[in-house]
């Protein structure tokens, strides 16, 4: 099974590494998690939040801009992964 770095969408992928320069140690603890890890459910809340709060990523995952729900972010943030 591949973790969850593996399974995000290239154009997911894409927004991430735009967002390295700017803030690199973020992107490199979100990179990290996400190769830890199989499901979307067992990062940690704050990558969670910082997925959340990109606004193309939002768009990627098919979120209106205020929905922010907290049980539905994994939900909707999902959609940025491949099956």
């Amino acid at each position: 099974m591949q973790n969850l770095f593996e399974r995000l969408k290239p154009e997911a992928k894409v927004v991430i590494d735009e967002q390295a320069d700017r803030y690199p140690l973020s992107v490199a603890g979100l990179t990290e998690e996400l190769k830890s890890n199989l499901f979307l459910g067992d990062i940690k809340y704050n990558h969670i939040m910082w997925l959340a709060r990109d606004s193309k990523l939002r768009k990627i995952a098919g979120m209106h801009p205020y929905d922010y729900v907290d049980e539905l972010l994994i939900i909707n943030l999902s959609k940025l992964f491949n099956d």
